[in-house]
């Protein structure tokens, strides 16, 4: 894999206003052609890690866990987010499927990529029944939710199928992440809630919190 630009992810939807915040056309041209020039290079091993670091935690920070929930409002209005979605997945795919993924020995990127992920999975999910028209198949958004799935189960495969005994440190994480989701989904079960909407919280306590009725635009991350 080719090293990306050297500067890192430009900055997009969740940037105000500003002297720093790019178009996100602009943030979609770069990653297509990071992907075309990667494609050419699908053998070669990331150069150099810490700028790939920097670009997959910004699309984790500014794409990942910020898609929208369903509503026939936002269904003609968010065209552009949905294909920056899926072309920001596209190239953490790409990362993913090296010999050493970029994220191996980087706890704090895998537990942040984890739960942006998962959000998405979330929020993606409630797009399944929806009907675009105006978009191609490839960028449909009833397939961002396994696209999204796919690429979360590939990264804990990765790191609980490591036969190397020098990076059980690897499963280890991979074990606390599933424990921590098998944590929260107890606490959902077992605790009755009479407020809602909820901030779902992993790696803190509580995981469950009242949210602000402001938030429900995209799921909590």
């Amino acid at each position: 894999m080719s090293d990306p630009p050297s500067s890192c992810v430009p900055a997009t939807f969740q940037t105000p206003n500003g002297e720093d915040a790019v178009a996100p056309k602009q943030l979609l041209e770069f990653l297509r052609s990071l992907i075309q020039k990667s494609a050419r290079d699908v053998n070669t091993p990331v150069h150099d890690k810490p700028s790939w670091v920097t670009m997959i935690s910004g699309l984790a920070d500014q794409v990942y866990g910020y898609f929208p929930y369903f509503s026939s409002i936002k269904q003609s209005t968010t065209n552009e987010r949905i294909t920056l979605t899926h072309v920001s997945l596209d190239v953490l795919d790409h990362a993913s499927h090296q010999s050493r993924p970029i994220w191996y020995d980087m706890d704090d990127l895998v537990k942040k990529l984890f739960v942006r992920l998962l959000a998405l999975c979330v929020s993606a999910e409630s797009w399944l029944d929806a009907t675009n028209t105006s978009l191609a198949d490839h960028l449909d958004p009833t397939t961002l939710y396994s696209k999204a799935t796919n690429i979360l189960v590939h990264i804990l495969v990765q790191l609980l199928a490591s036969p190397f005994q020098r990076e059980i440190s690897q499963r280890i994480l991979a074990h606390s992440l599933l424990r921590d989701v098998l944590d929260l989904t107890q606490d959902i079960l077992n605790t009755p809630q009479d407020e809602f909407p909820l901030d779902i919280r992993l790696y803190s306590a509580p995981h469950l919190r009242r949210a602000p009725s402001n938030k429900v635009d995209t799921p909590p991350a």
